[in-house]
C-alpha cells in the first residue's frame, strides 16, 4: 500500500513508523518527518496511531507482548459484535488488522488507556491520586504521563517532573529530575520549557529526551525531531539551538570535585554532538524507551547507579578492584541476571543475589 493511503491502523502496524515513534532508527525518523511535511492532512491519523502506541508501550513489557495482549482483549470484546474482522500479530511482532476494524480498535485502545496497569494520567484527573502537578517513578518503574495540553511524557526509573504554577496558560514549564522522553504537543503561542539542575530546554513542538539525574555529572538533551533551544542556570549566557539527531551535554565539574576530592575545579563543560547509534543501528540515547539497556565502555562503578535504578536492586562490591572492570553490551528486555551473565563474558566476576541485594566479587 502507498504511504499516502495510510490510516491510523496502517501507521500503527508499520515497523518503520514504530521506529520513528520510539526514535530508535535515525533514517526512519527522517523519513516520517518528511512524510508529515508532505502530507499534513495525515497528522490527525498519525496522532491517533501515536496514542495507540503510547497505550501499548507505556510499561516495561516488550511491544510485541503488549500487541498480543491487545489482540486478546480485542477478541474478548469482539465476541459480542457481529462480523468483526480478523486481527493478529505476525512473527515480527507487528499488528495486522483489516481497515474496517478501525472503529472497534479505537474503542479498545480507549478502554486499555484507562484500565491497563500502565500508569497513564491526564493532568486534570490526578487530584486525589497523587500530589497535583507532580509525577514520579520509583526504581524499576516507568510511567507514561499525558498532560492537559496533549504532551506525552515517558518517565524513566527514579525520576520526577513537577509542573510549574500556571502551566498551559502563557507558558508550559516544568522541572525534571531524572530522565524523560517528551512528545510535545505543538502550540507556538505557549512555549514548552523543561528545567533541570544545569540546563533549560525550550521547545515549540518536538520529540526529545532529557537525562538529568541530580547525583550524576552528566546532564544531556537529545533531539529526535523538531527544534530545541538549550540555556544554562549558571553564569553562562550562551544558548544553543539543536537540530534533529543532535545532543547537548553538560559535565558538572563541581560534582566531579566532590566525588574526587579535588582542590580546584573548572567551570562546567558543554559539548554539542550527534546522537550515537549502537550495533543494531538504534539511537543509544533513547533505547531505554523500548526496553533497551546500553553499556558503552563503562566501569562497574559507573554502571552501579544505572543498574540499581533500572532493576530496583542494591549492588555491594566485596572487592574494590571489580569496580574498575569495564564493559560494553547491547541488551533488550533482559532481567538483571541475564545482564550480569552477559557482563561476565566480557570481564569475569562472581555474584550472589540475596533478595534485592547483589554482592559482586572477583
Amino acid at each position: 500500500m502507498e504511504h499516502s493511503q495510510y490510516t491510523a491502523v496502517d501507521f500503527l502496524a508499520d515497523e518503520t513508523f514504530q521506529n520513528y515513534f520510539y526514535g530508535t532508527v535515525a533514517e526512519d525518523v527522517i523519513f516520517w518527518e518528511n512524510y508529515i511535511k508532505q502530507y499534513p492532512e495525515k497528522v490527525s491519523e498519525i496522532n491517533i496511531a501515536r496514542q495507540m502506541l503510547t497505550t501499548l508501550s507505556a510499561n516495561k513489557k516488550p511491544v510485541s507482548a503488549e500487541l498480543a495482549n491487545f489482540k486478546q482483549q480485542f477478541y474478548k470484546r469482539a465476541s459480542t459484535v457481529a462480523d468483526v474482522p480478523e486481527m493478529y500479530v505476525d512473527k515480527g511482532g507487528r499488528l495486522k488488522v483489516l481497515k474496517y476494524a478501525f472503529l472497534a480498535l479505537i474503542i479498545l485502545a480507549g478502554s486499555i488507556f484507562f484500565l491497563s496497569k500502565t500508569q497513564i494520567f491526564n493532568q486534570k484527573e490526578i487530584a486525589g491520586t497523587q500530589t497535583a502537578g507532580i509525577f514520579k517513578t520509583e526504581r524499576a518503574q516507568r510511567k507514561k504521563v499525558v498532560l492537559e495540553d496533549g504532551t506525552s511524557i515517558l518517565l524513566n526509573a527514579d525520576s520526577k517532573i513537577t509542573l510549574r504554577k500556571g502551566f498551559n496558560i502563557k507558558t508550559r514549564e516544568l522541572d525534571l529530575s531524572g530522565e524523560a522522553y517528551f512528545e510535545v504537543a505543538h502550540n507556538a503561542a505557549v512555549p514548552f520549557i523543561v528545567h533541570t539542575g544545569k540546563m533549560n530546554i525550550k521547545v515549540l513542538g518536538t520529540v526529545f529526551n532529557v537525562k538529568a539525574y541530580p547525583n550524576e555529572r552528566k546532564t544531556e538533551a537529545a533531539l529526535i525531531s523538531g527544534k530545541i533551544e538549550a540555556s544554562f542556570n549558571n553564569q553562562n549566557s550562551q544558548k544553543f539551538v539543536l537540530k534533529p539527531s543532535e545532543k547537548i551535554t553538560v559535565l558538572d565539574n563541581i560534582l566531579l570535585k566532590t566525588n574526587q576530592n579535588q582542590s580546584s575545579v573548572k567551570p562546567d563543560e558543554v559539548f554539542v554532538g550527534n546522537l550515537s547509534l549502537n550495533s543494531k543501528n538504534a539511537v543509544v540515547e533513547t533505547v531505554w524507551i523500548n526496553n533497551g539497556f546500553e553499556i558503552n565502555n563503562e566501569s562497574f562503578a559507573e554502571l552501579q547507579q544505572k543498574l540499581e535504578r533500572e532493576y530496583g536492586v542494591e549492588l555491594v562490591f566485596k572487592d574494590k578492584e571489580v569496580m574498575n572492570y569495564k564493559f560494553t553490551a547491547t541488551l533488550k528486555d533482559e532481567p538483571v541476571t541475564e545482564v550480569l551473565k552477559a557482563m561476565k563474558t566480557v570481564n569475569y566476576f562472581n555474584y550472589k543475589i540475596k533478595k534485592n541485594i547483589i554482592e559482586i566479587s572477583k
